[in-house]
């Protein structure tokens, strides 16, 4: 079997700090294989984590450091080599970021497995993820305990369900003052357990035949995740092994690769503009499936006028899922009840309007554009880096 890269972003030394050397312990308490570590960060920390890769190295583990720098300057490299430009495919965004981790554990020739800075493992994690790659499963994907509410129409649920348990006299005002103003901040009151269903990109497998093949779409907007599981299901629908899915809890509290996630409390309260995003991301990623990955190579033969039908159509599937309409209307009747950054982000939250999930056309057919431009292009790239002299060349920055 092919060895593994850890494959982590992160904008946050101290947790990496933190929580880095709790995965090096878990591999070695495994006897987990050959693993190596590539951390892909902003440049606000680079010293420090460049002690934290020469740390891992002196240790005996192989590790990358891929900062925004040295991501430009690589970016150039690949440019002269494909001869075009790539450096959108690797853009500083959710997808861009983790294209670059993809593209180099595919030049080491290993499978992947991603975890964010916020994490640490539990349990027997790495010698999970090795069996399951070597039982063949293509994706991987690992799960949450502690803080699994993750997503903003979770948290929206969440901060909505303590309005109506206020109101209804099962929430004291001191609880729901608190448990408020937490969501409203990105932290989940309700600390729950693994859900069976859970697909994160922060514990996430991904082999080598299959991250050869798939890149991410890079976007500003949190669909990420969901849209490559979503291509990763394309492609491998006639195949077995191709998504690990364990038939019960039982099953998967005996084989999936679990981690402890601790989100911290954000410094300005975050709650709308989480939904924002996610509400026109959801929209995006339904636009995409609409036009059906096979033609989205083709995006230019797309009329401007089919776009604009297929996001005015995914705008009112999208507000009906979130549940918008019931959940303004909860925060209208227990507003009162609300104090602080809590009420403020339940002002802003009541106050949208469908129309804050549309896309300018012009932004929503560059997108389309850039997703069509990543994967026709994918290909090339890994095969470039795939080079020796190419390779060479890139991992020096990066050593």
């Amino acid at each position: 079997m092919a060895g593994i890269a850890l494959g982590v972003i992160s904008n946050r030394a101290l947790l990496l700090k933190e929580n880095l050397p709790k995965y090096e312990q878990c591999i070695k308490r495994d006897s987990a294989g050959d693993w190596v570590f590539i951390i892909r960060d902003d440049e606000s920390s680079f010293s420090e984590v460049e002690r934290i890769k020469e740390m891992l190295q002196s240790n005996g583990f192989k590790a990358l450091h891929v900062s925004s720098s040295r991501a430009r300057a690589a970016c150039e490299i690949l440019n002269a080599h494909v001869g075009n430009d790539v450096s959108p495919i690797f853009s500083e965004n959710y997808g861009g970021l983790r294209n670059f981790v993809l593209v180099f554990a595919a030049a080491l020739q290993r499978n992947l497995v991603f975890v964010d800075d916020d994490t640490s493992p539990l349990y027997d994690f790495a010698q999970r993820y090795v069996r399951l790659f070597n039982e063949g499963w293509q994706l991987i994907p690992g799960g949450y305990e502690g803080q699994t509410n993750v997503s903003a129409p979770g948290a929206l649920y969440e901060f909505c369900s303590l309005v109506r348990d206020a109101r209804a006299g099962l929430v004291s005002k001191e609880k729901l003052t608190e448990a408020a103003d937490g969501v409203a901040h990105g932290i989940s009151s309700r600390m729950g357990s693994y859900s069976k269903n859970m697909f994160v990109g922060g514990n996430l497998g991904i082999s080598l035949s299959l991250l050869k093949h798939v890149p991410y779409f890079p976007t500003h907007l949190r669909i990420e995740d969901a849209l490559y599981k979503k291509f990763v299901e394309h492609l491998t629908s006639n195949e077995k092994n191709a998504i690990f899915t364990p038939s019960d809890y039982s099953e998967a509290y005996a084989k999936v690769p679990l981690v402890q996630h601790e989100r911290k409390r954000s410094a300005k309260p975050v709650l709308c503009d989480l939904l924002i995003n996610e509400l026109k991301g959801s929209v995006l990623a339904k636009v995409v499936l609409n036009i059906g990955f096979d033609e989205l190579c083709k995006c230019n033969g797309i009329s401007d006028k089919d776009i604009v039908e297929m996001e005015e159509s995914a705008v009112e599937e999208t507000w009906e899922e979130f549940n918008m309409k019931n959940n303004q209307e909860t925060l209208r009747e227990g507003f009162h009840l609300l104090e602080g950054d809590a009420a403020r982000e339940a002002e802003r939250i009541i106050l949208l309007d469908k129309d804050v999930a549309n896309l300018p056309l012009e932004e929503l057919r560059k997108t389309l554009e850039l997703f069509s431009f990543t994967l026709s292009i994918w290909p090339q790239i890994i095969d470039t880096l795939g080079k020796k002299e190419v390779w060479k060349e890139v991992e020096r920055l990066v050593e």
